[in-house]
């Protein structure tokens, strides 16, 4: 039954692969820097899919709230970000406008979408089980799919479809031995990723992409913070600021998402 249904999870296995592929060549023409600064634009991305395909209402209070955050996320990540050693990615750079590196840019960028799209894919599969072609009013079919899969079906349905697509090409890079080099810490860190799998699925569910998104860039506070004390990891003045404007970006949203909800509550009380 999961597995004959799970046709709507091919997209997003689909948009996952396309994501990573697509990083190669953008990293191939643009240095690290450049890279991470463009991909924190996914919050943006994600908001922007969220207000085009769930029609979720995104004030100008959080659009300015989560551009801040991305400012400052991007300061990290900029900062963070190791020198290019590649030859052509520093040409690139020092020329700033030859199509090889504009092309990279835009790999980046479309990643970036790429990457807004397929969450919020996931999201309105989640919660409404309708294809996105559909529109909002095909409301007694999205609740029989909600309440006939769980977000551990959609999970399965996805692991099928990215299994499908993915082992051929493993079986391809490897000649066959799928688990060549797998040790236990390999393991553990592949189990750690699913089980992170999970839990953002579930914090899509019970919350939203755009939340999710705010909570990932929160959680570069505490990497960051975590590779200085345990590697020697790189937390000079820039760094730091950018920190602090992600973690005050934060509570920003959360406080907007307070306000907005009693301006709801009370609108909601006005017309009663």
């Amino acid at each position: 039954r999961v597995a004959r249904h799970s046709p709507r999870m091919a997209v997003p296995a689909l948009v996952y692969l396309v994501v990573n592929l697509i990083s190669y060549p953008a990293l191939e023409r643009i240095n690290a820097s450049v890279f991470t600064a463009i991909s924190q634009l996914k919050v943006l991305a994600t908001a922007f899919f969220a207000v085009v395909m769930l029609g979720t209402p995104v004030s100008l209070r959080k659009w300015r709230t989560l551009t801040v955050m991305v400012l400052g996320v991007t300061l990290v990540s900029w900062q963070s970000a190791p020198a290019a050693t590649s030859g052509n990615s520093g040409d690139a750079a020092r020329t700033g406008v030859s199509p090889d590196y504009l092309f990279g840019v835009a790999c980046a960028g479309v990643q970036t979408m790429l990457s807004g799209f397929g969450s919020i894919y996931f999201e309105l599969v989640l919660k409404r089980g309708v294809d996105p072609r559909l529109d909002a009013a095909n409301t007694s079919a999205s609740t029989h799919e909600r309440e006939k899969f769980s977000v551990w079906d959609r999970n399965v349905q996805l692991a099928l479809w990215s299994t499908a697509i993915y082992l051929p090409a493993a079986w391809l890079e490897t000649g066959g031995e799928l688990l060549r080099g797998w040790t236990p810490l390999v393991w553990l860190i592949a189990m750690l990723h699913a089980s992170g799998g999970v839990l953002v699925a579930l914090s899509v569910l019970y919350s939203s992409s755009v939340t999710k998104t705010v909570a990932v860039c929160a959680s570069l506070v505490l990497t960051t913070v975590l590779g200085n004390a345990f590697f020697g990891a790189p937390l000079d003045g820039p760094i730091a600021l950018g920190c602090g404007v992600v973690i005050l970006s934060v509570f920003a949203y959360r406080d907007d998402c307070e306000v907005e909800e009693t301006l709801a509550r009370l609108r909601a009380d006005r017309l009663a």
